[in-house]
This record gives C-alpha cells, structure tokens and sequence, in this order.
C-alpha cells in the first residue's frame, strides 16, 4: 500500500511538473521540482535534528544504562597519535581515571618514532601510569589514523576495540556504561556520545558544537534505528572479532569512521548508540578557520570515498541504502541549499512566474527557520547541560554567522571535490591546543 501511494504521488508531482513546463515555462517546472525536493530534504533534517525529544522512549533508548552490569567484557583502548604534544599528557591523566578494573582495560598508543615531543611527553606520563598503558612505537609509520588503528589491532588482547582520539577527555564511567549496553542490547557495536564544548572560541565554534550535539544526541540513534549509519571517529567500540574478521580499517579512506560503520552494517552488524551530557568525551573545535576547512574537506572527501567504494550497495533494505546515501551526498546538498540562498531573492525579482508557485517556493523557509530555532534552543541546552559558561552574545553571533558557515562548509566540499579529482588522499590533520579543557575549567 506504502508503494502505491509513493508511487501515485511522484507521478502526480511529475504531472503538476509537465503542466508547469507547458502553460508557463520550463524554468516554472524547475522551480516547482526543486521546492519539492528542498521540502522533503528540510522536513527529513528537521525530524532527524528533533527525533530523540519527539517521543520519551526515543530520549530513553539513546540514554545510556543507569544501573552498571557486571564488569564481564575488557577492553583494547586504542589512541592514535601524531604531533600531540600540547595535550597528550592531560588525555593520559584523563584515561587513567576510568573507573574500570584495571586488569579488564588496556590502553594501546600508537606513535612515530620521529614524533619525538609527543613520545618524549608519552615516555614522562607512563612514568606515573599503570603497566596497561602500552606504547606502541614504528619507524615511519602510521601515515594516518586508519594504519594506526589496524597496527594496533594486531596487539589487542580485549573482548572489545575501543577508539580515543588524542585529545578526549573521557567520562570515568565510560567502560562501565558500554559494557552494560553491549550484553543489555546484544549488539556488535556501542557508539556513545562526543561532544565539541568549546562554543565561544571562535565565531564558528557554536556551528560546529551543536553539529556535534544533534548529530550524536538524535540523528545518529535516528539511523541507527533503521540499521544503516557512520560511526564516529573517537568513543565507539567493536567486538574485536567482527573488525578482525572484516580485515579492520580501510587505510585508503580518510572517513575511515564512516566506512568500518557502512561496511559493518552491510554485513547485518547492530550498533547501539548512547548520549548523555555527563558522559560525552569533550573535545575541541579546530583551533583556526584554516584547520576548520581542512578538517571538513577530509571528512567530505571521505564521503566521496565510501559512496563510490559501493558497499551501501549491499545492505539489506532500501531505506538503509537512502540513508547512507543521503548521509554520503549531504554535502552535495549544502552547497545546493547555499547557492539557492542566494539566488531566491533575484528570482523573485527577475523571473515571471505564477504567484501560487512563488508562494509555495517560499515554503522550505519554514523549515530553515525551525532548524535555526531549534539551534538556539540547543545552545542553551549545551549552556545548561555542560555548564560552560559563555557570553549572551553567543546566540547573536550564532545568528550573524549563520550564513557565513553554510558557505564556508560548501567551500570545504568544492575543496574535497578538488583534491579527490586530482587523486590527493593525503591525510590533512587537525591541530589540538586543550580549548576544550580550558572552557570545562
């Protein structure tokens, strides 16, 4: 019955369509198409920013457990390193407070040799860390995050594979909440929340943190409900069997998150994911806008990577294929809704269209309002919740701003776009500097 109905009304759009083209002009039946396809595409980012508030068991399956289960499973915490210096140290410290036995976790840091500062701070902090704190040390290699997580993977005695990033600052209940979730849920793998919290160092850091805050609180529980989603990068963990048995992951891909997530999902895998503001690991925005673009063409390119490697070609339903590949092209669309933006205003004034038509093109506006309403009620729940305490002209500057991202996020995508059709793949990496500790404190 569903079937029927999409059916009927993609040909009644496509019938509305051709009597546009005939009665007016083409450029009328283009604007009717794209309004239609910009209403579908606000109406879906809008439910998936609000799905984990639109219903109390949707807010409690994303909620991690309250009660801790026995400490069964342990864990291989792997943390890929690369010039981190300046906060190496302070992550250690923060691991090191996980409250877990000590005999159940592991922690495998994966490090150059010539990276001389990050090992020398490493070698000063395992001086006052426990035996499980291992250093894993190779001549010219890793080259990227994906080789140093597959040359640790070798060395993993846990139950479970963990990822940190080099910056975290990891909850102490973290292993105690993911062990409970893997034997509650029965799932391969446990995605639990990040969270950007550094929101007024620069003019981007508020875009950027509440990217972070809906993508992990409510748009991925979303996908993941209909058993199809990219993981993060940092705070996610596999049964260590499934990703050995997968050959680990792709080197090739600067998304390597994204990928292990679409390729595991093919495979029937289950995922879990769990937000909480208590227990989100606090990281940091890219430190400059330059670092900031680089950061977002590496994840952007990334996504062209996974589309046309093509393994979302085999999971099993069509509505999983659509969201990844809406997931994947999503950038595509950004820079789609951007140049739209800008050229409303002059169709208004420079085309002949009929007067219904340009009222109904107005009707994804809505959308894009409630989205920036919706922001700003956010900002105040990371206020809240976190407890950073940042400027009222925050929520100005947010709104000022607010164009101005969307352009710098398409410009990423044109830059991605760049490098992958020149074949560069090298891995742009994202400075760190502690803001994130700073704003907390």
């Amino acid at each position: 019955m569903k079937k029927i109905i999409l059916t009927s009304l993609v040909l009644l759009l496509f019938a509305i369509s051709f009597w546009l083209a005939n009665t007016h002009s083409l450029f009328a039946s283009f604007l009717f198409l794209v309004t239609i396809f910009l209403l579908c595409q606000g109406a879906f980012a809008t439910y998936s920013m609000l799905s984990s508030w639109l219903k109390p068991e949707n807010l409690k399956k994303v909620s991690p457990p309250q009660k801790f289960s026995k400490n069964q499973l342990s864990f291989s915490l792997i943390l890929p390193v690369r010039n981190e210096e300046s906060v190496i140290a302070q992550t250690l410290s923060a691991m090191k407070k996980i409250n877990y036995p000590r005999d159940k976790y592991e922690i495998l840091i994966t490090a150059r040799d010539d990276d001389t500062k990050t090992v020398g701070k490493i070698l000063e902090s395992l001086s006052h860390l426990p035996p499980t704190f291992n250093l894993l040390v190779w001549e010219n290699f890793p080259n990227s995050k994906p080789q140093g997580l597959n040359a640790a993977l070798e060395y993993a005695q846990g139950d479970i594979v963990g990822i940190f990033d080099a910056e975290d600052e990891p909850h102490p209940n973290i292993l105690s909440a993911v062990n409970t979730t893997f034997q509650e849920k029965k799932v391969d793998i446990v995605q639990s929340g990040v969270q950007l919290v550094n929101v007024d160092s620069h003019w981007y850091s508020p875009h950027n943190c509440l990217e972070y805050y809906f993508w992990f609180k409510s748009v991925l529980p979303f996908f993941s409900s209909w058993g199809a989603n990219p993981l993060g990068g940092n705070t996610v963990f596999f049964k260590k069997d499934i990703v050995r048995a997968a050959a680990g992951w792709d080197e090739d891909c600067l998304t390597e998150d994204a990928e292990i997530g679409v390729r595991l999902s093919s495979l029937g895998k289950k995922t879990a994911v769990i937000y909480d503001e208590q227990m989100a690991t606090r990281e940091e925005t890219p430190p400059d806008l330059p670092g900031f673009i680089r950061q977002r063409t590496r994840w952007h390119q990334g996504f062209f990577q996974v589309l046309l490697k093509g393994n979302w070609k085999y999971l099993n339903s069509g509505r999983q294929k659509a969201i990844i590949l809406y997931q994947m092209t999503y950038p595509f669309m950004q820079i789609f809704n951007s140049c739209w933006l800008l050229i409303t205003p002059f169709l208004a004034f420079f085309t002949k269209i009929p007067l219904g038509l340009a009222l109904f093109s107005y009707l994804p506006g809505y959308f894009f309002l409630t989205q920036l309403a919706i922001s700003l009620i956010g900002l105040y729940e990371l206020n809240k919740n976190y407890q950073i305490k940042f400027s009222p002209l925050v929520y100005l500057k947010f709104l000022v701003f607010f164009f101005p991202y969307q352009f710098v996020i398409s410009f990423s995508t044109l830059r991605a776009m760049k490098r992958h059709l020149a074949g560069i793949g090298f891995w742009e990496k994202t400075e760190h500097i502690n803001a994130h500790r700073k704003a907390i404190a």
